[in-house]
């Protein structure tokens, strides 16, 4: 006869179904569930329980602690480790881009050289575009749109396009002579130009 109260025993069905009583509580429990009635059924529910519980565990599959250190390392030196596109400086986006869109524009005056009388023409003959003297210009960040106007007013320039996104203006002479001046007077104001190019 146990020496425990009723309440006592129910709840230690619970420890008699994860097998962690000693040989003498066991063998009290294992008597009272025998003995009292609906308690295999108890028994057998808290059982069913248990092993839902550990094939959760198994496929689970959680870290000790060294595990855990282990993993909180990796983190942390991949954390380290990874450089986030938006950190890379957007100065140097640009400074590719610029030299992509040189080798366009030397590609295209390699193609058609100034000095050569090459203009889109009409069925009939009449030039309607002259591509031969052009001019590619940067200016200087300061330098205003009235003193831009101006220079290219004085030297007998337009401009055929830009400024594109680099800054980049394509200007036209009307003939090879006003080219060479043109391209010499442009050089000769480092206070407005940056660079000039046929």
């Amino acid at each position: 006869m146990s020496d425990k109260s009723k309440e006592e025993l129910d709840a230690l069905m619970v420890f008699l179904a994860n097998d962690t009583l000693d040989a003498d509580e066991r063998a009290e429990v294992e008597a009272y569930v025998a003995e009292r009635e609906g308690a295999e059924e108890e028994m057998a529910a808290l059982m069913s329980i248990r092993a839902e519980m550990q094939a959760e565990e198994d496929t689970v599959n959680l870290p000790g602690e060294f595990g855990i250190a282990r993993l909180m390392r990796d983190i942390d030196r991949e954390g380290a480790e990874a450089t986030p596109i938006a950190a890379k400086p957007t100065s140097q986006i640009w400074k590719i881009a610029a030299v992509v869109a040189t080798a366009l524009f030397l590609g295209q005056i390699a193609l058609n050289p100034p000095g050569q009388d090459e203009g889109v023409t009409l069925a009939e003959g009449e030039l309607i575009v002259d591509l031969s003297y052009t001019i590619q210009v940067t200016f200087v960040p300061s330098a205003t749109e009235a003193d831009i106007r101006a220079l290219l007013t004085d030297l007998d320039l337009t401009i055929r396009d830009g400024p594109s996104a680099l800054g980049i203006y394509v200007l036209s002479a009307p003939d090879a002579a006003a080219l060479e001046a043109a391209l010499e007077a442009l050089r000769a104001r480092q206070d407005l130009v940056e660079s000039a190019e046929p």
